[in-house]
């Protein structure tokens, strides 16, 4: 049976099992805001994609279902241009064969931790900003293979023939968060490309894999002591060169994750004290720079009168107006409390005054809705 939304879902899950969709859609819906919804047989496969009412972005599907007892499921989504994910319940050498023939994001065995391997492999299909790939290497034989990998996971990629091309790449496209680069190549090498990228870039927010066919036995220790994060023996196959990929690219955001943490206030979602004073030295250096700092007036008789989840409501709409008053030029933190502090330019005192006061009168003229009803609030601004 297909069931009808008034928004078209993005994720199609094809799967007999309600404790599986019903897990995988609640996991999507969680971490990447997005709908998804089930069918249980292939003929609801087939309608869904047959109509017009549906926009299907990706599907994950059992290989073995209904209607599809070797995987026509697969084949059809497939067959219509879509982005597919795999599950089953057998992982015999014959199938992995199989599959691996097949232009899919990959498969994954339906077992106590499924669900995560399937949010990861969907993710950068669904976020879009995990980050894009840099291919290394002078043989346009290992690009276009790798290049091929990559495309199968719905991952954006870029590429160069050796390590000087590849970091004047590097240098023009700040969303790389991943670097695959051969050794032997003409002008700079890979681990000469390695030094030169870990001058630019850490460990936690670049990840580089060497790959190389030497028969050296120290060239894997030789990359990593220079800097790489991993490094894969050629020839190698798709699923192991796409699992480096997903691991190493995992490991970036992560880390991005927790960098964000620590400098974002959890409740505002604006720059907290730590983010403030990281990010200030480099605005204070700026000419014109003014220093704008605002409190909520009577903040604590909001708490008192509606409670606290009423007074977070409210500093949470006050950074929001905050943010978006100064979102293409300034430096928005939450200092502690009610005060806020705004890093932003204006060419003199008069231009910055008015600034202040086009910010004040945006705040005494907003509403803010409490469960109780709307209050108005007024805000104190100094520079």
């Amino acid at each position: 049976m297909v069931m009808e939304y008034e928004v078209s879902p993005v994720v199609l899950l094809v799967d007999d099992s309600k404790v599986i969709t019903g897990s995988l859609s609640k996991i999507l819906r969680d971490k990447h805001g997005v709908e998804a919804f089930a069918v249980d047989t292939f003929q609801g496969l087939k309608e869904v994609l047959d109509s017009p009412k549906y926009r299907v972005r990706c599907v994950v599907t059992s290989f073995v279902l209904k209607g599809s007892p070797a995987g026509e499921a697969a084949d059809m989504a497939i067959s219509r241009g879509l982005p597919t994910l795999i599950l089953t319940s057998n992982m015999d050498p014959k199938l992995r064969e199989e599959l691996s023939r097949k232009n899919i994001l990959g498969y994954v065995l339906k077992q106590a931790e499924c669900l995560e391997q399937v949010e990861a492999l969907l993710r950068p299909v669904l976020s879009g900003n995990q980050g894009a790939v840099l291919i290394v290497d002078d043989s346009s034989t290992s690009r276009e293979l790798q290049t091929g990998f990559l495309k199968n996971l719905s991952i954006p990629y870029y590429q160069a023939c050796d390590g000087t091309e590849g970091l004047a790449v590097f240098r023009q496209h700040p969303d790389i968060r991943l670097v695959v680069t051969d050794n032997e190549m003409p002008r700079m090498s890979g681990l000469d490309l390695v030094n030169e990228l870990r001058k630019i870039k850490g460990r936690n927010e670049l990840g580089i894999i060497g790959i190389s066919a030497s028969s050296s036995k120290d060239l894997s220790v030789r990359f990593l002591k220079a800097g790489a994060s991993d490094f894969l023996h050629v020839p190698f196959n798709e699923e192991e060169y796409q699992c480096r990929i997903l691991l190493n690219l995992e490991m970036i955001a992560q880390f991005e994750q927790i960098r964000s943490a620590a400098f974002t206030d959890h409740l505002t979602q604006v720059h907290n004290r730590l983010g403030f004073f990281r990010e200030a030295p480099d605005w204070l250096s700026r000419p014109e720079c003014r220093i704008l700092m605002v409190d909520a007036d009577h903040f604590k008789k909001v708490n008192d009168t509606y409670g606290h989840d009423a007074g977070d409501s409210v500093l949470k709409q006050l950074a929001h107006i905050i943010r978006d008053e100064f979102a293409h030029d300034g430096l928005v933190a939450r200092m502690g409390g009610e005060e806020f502090c705004v890093l932003f330019q204006a060419p003199d005192a008069a231009q910055a005054v008015d600034r202040a006061d086009k910010l004040r009168k945006s705040v005494e003229n907003t509403p803010f809705p409490l469960p109780r009803g709307k209050v108005t609030r007024t805000v104190s601004a100094g520079l």
